[in-house]
């Protein structure tokens, strides 16, 4: 329910933009530590660190957290993303191949084919692997739905999985 005035949330807007930017900042993050300590404070007991963890989250920010974790990747060659990358995600290997330059697109495909590749031993691969393109394709997936890290060279979100797997 409103129940401010026009004048009262006029003046209140002016007040706190008469502020300078970086006291407004400071008194933001004054007001979400405030905000996030109370919802600490009322977190039910008993619960996992993990499920204490979304429940912090959904009461912030109003949904849940979603559930994904961020894989280390191991690449070989680089042109604003990686042409290879080797992944493990749920006990098996996976290797995305980005294709060679296209001479007709006068750039480097869209696309990683993905195969799954448990023969590669994921702990001891070196960056700038040389693997031969073999292996059990399971498809392709356009880099634009591939959530790397922001260096592009260390992680990848789990997400894409899904979009694979059809989960």
């Amino acid at each position: 329910m409103e129940d401010t005035s026009r004048e009262i949330r006029a003046l209140q807007q002016k007040m706190w933009m008469d502020l300078p930017e970086e006291e407004r900042f400071r008194r933001c993050g004054e007001m979400f530590a405030l905000a996030k300590a109370m919802v600490v404070e009322r977190t039910p007991n008993g619960l996992s660190p993990a499920d204490r963890r979304k429940f912090i989250f959904r009461e912030l920010y109003g949904f849940d957290l979603p559930d994904t974790e961020w894989l280390s990747i191991i690449y070989s060659g680089f042109w604003d993303y990686p042409f290879a990358f080797v992944t493990r995600y749920k006990d098996s290997t996976y290797l995305f191949v980005h294709g060679y330059f296209d001479d007709e697109l006068d750039d480097y495909p869209s696309e990683y084919e993905v195969f799954v590749r448990n023969d590669i031993d994921f702990e001891n691969i070196e960056k700038n692997f040389l693997i031969e393109e073999s292996g059990t394709s399971i498809g392709r997936v356009d880099m634009k739905d591939i959530q790397f890290d922001w260096t592009h060279r260390e992680k990848i979100n789990s997400k894409i999985f899904k979009q694979i797997h059809n989960d």
